[in-house]
């Protein structure tokens, strides 16, 4: 499962849900100008930061969109 943090106005939280949806994967998008609920539970999950996206994939923490796009060629290419 992956659950994405973002905002609005974010082209790299755009970006990330783009590569998943390319990649067919299921994921949750939280944008937390929106959702009282979600921004409560983001800065209780990650406090001080500030930067997003930050993407849960599976357990594995990445902070930004190119982390995230590595990872997911890396584990493409060792299927």
């Amino acid at each position: 499962m992956i659950t994405i943090w973002a905002r609005n106005d974010c082209m790299a939280c755009l970006q990330t849900k783009q590569l998943c949806d390319a990649m067919g994967f299921k994921y949750e998008y939280h944008n937390i100008d929106e959702d009282m609920q979600a921004r409560t539970e983001f800065m209780e999950c990650f406090p001080g930061s500030l930067a997003v996206p930050i993407i849960d994939w599976n357990g594995e923490v990445f902070q930004g969109y190119n982390k995230f796009a590595e990872a997911v060629e890396n584990n493409i290419q060792n299927y």
